[in-house]
């Protein structure tokens, strides 16, 4: 009997140290992840790891922003400063330096460049013929129309 005694203890003992080891892991992770990204949202400008990042992401970023566009520059992010700026409700257009891909300055144009305005007039007709077919058979709505006209709106092509 005393045997069995000494097997429950040995097995609570090796419960507790597991338990001890699995809270202090437990602990660590959280004082480390609260010191790494809660004090690095609250003041990215003093955080040790923005300052570690911000070469490897500007490095990143630079090889991306260059395979993109076809170019040979140089982009220079700051973590902190886009932390902060997205904080502040910036735009993603400037924060992420996105005139290096899409220049919107040479987007004014745009309605001739796409050949959008013409789509947008074919659009409205085929709406319109449709509503004036739909007016002509709206007395005589069953089933078959109403799966007719969702026929004619599935072809609208826009």
């Amino acid at each position: 009997c005393s045997g069995i005694m000494y097997f429950a203890n040995a097995i609570f003992f090796l419960l507790a140290i597991f338990l001890f080891i699995l809270c202090t892991a437990f602990f660590a992770v959280g004082a480390l992840g609260e010191k790494a990204l809660c004090k690095t949202m609250e003041n990215p400008g003093d955080s040790e790891i923005v300052n570690f990042v911000n070469p490897l992401l500007s490095s990143e970023m630079t090889n991306i922003y260059n395979s993109i566009a076809d170019g040979d520059f140089k982009v220079d992010f700051d973590l902190a400063k886009i932390i902060s700026d997205i904080h502040s409700n910036t735009a993603i257009y400037p924060l992420l330096q996105l005139h290096y891909i899409f220049d919107i300055e040479n987007l004014t144009d745009w309605r001739e460049t796409y050949k959008i305005d013409p789509l947008i007039e074919d659009a409205r007709t085929q709406i319109n013929t449709f509503m004036e077919e739909l007016l002509t058979i709206k007395d005589n709505l069953n089933e078959e129309n109403i799966t007719f006209a969702a026929g004619e709106i599935d072809k609208i092509e826009l």
